[in-house]
């Protein structure tokens, strides 16, 4: 019997998880980067081609945005989901964004954030 419900469940789990973009290991981005030094080579090669390039002319500065969203249905959902009311999803996101000026890393900020949602069918 558990073999059955194993069976039947382990699919729904493989359903029920999305991801978008790219990841960005923090711990590597504290170690490897360093203000006023790491180039956009640098970033490039550890990280990857950003999601999003922007140049500010007045500033004379460039951003590189890369962001990631990773969304499970949680144990709750799966089952509201099957029973036809709902789901309820959490949603892991990471936003980090690079600043240059003249090539050079002048600033990095960062945001991450875990929410847990119920969405009515």
């Amino acid at each position: 019997m558990k073999c059955i419900v194993a069976v039947l469940i382990f699919p729904l789990l493989l359903l029920s998880c999305a991801t978008a973009g790219k990841q960005i290991d923090m711990s590597t981005m504290h170690d490897k980067i360093r203000l006023n030094e790491s180039t956009k080579e640098d970033v490039l090669n550890l990280f990857g081609e950003p999601l999003l390039k922007n140049f500010d002319v007045k500033n004379e500065t460039e951003s590189w945005h890369y962001a990631h969203v990773r969304k499970n249905i949680t144990g709750a959902g799966i089952i509201t989901h099957t029973l036809g009311i709902g789901s309820q999803w959490q949603t892991n996101s990471e936003v980090v964004d690079f600043y240059f000026q003249k090539g050079i890393v002048v600033d990095i900020k960062s945001e991450s954030s875990d929410t847990t949602k119920f969405h009515l069918q």
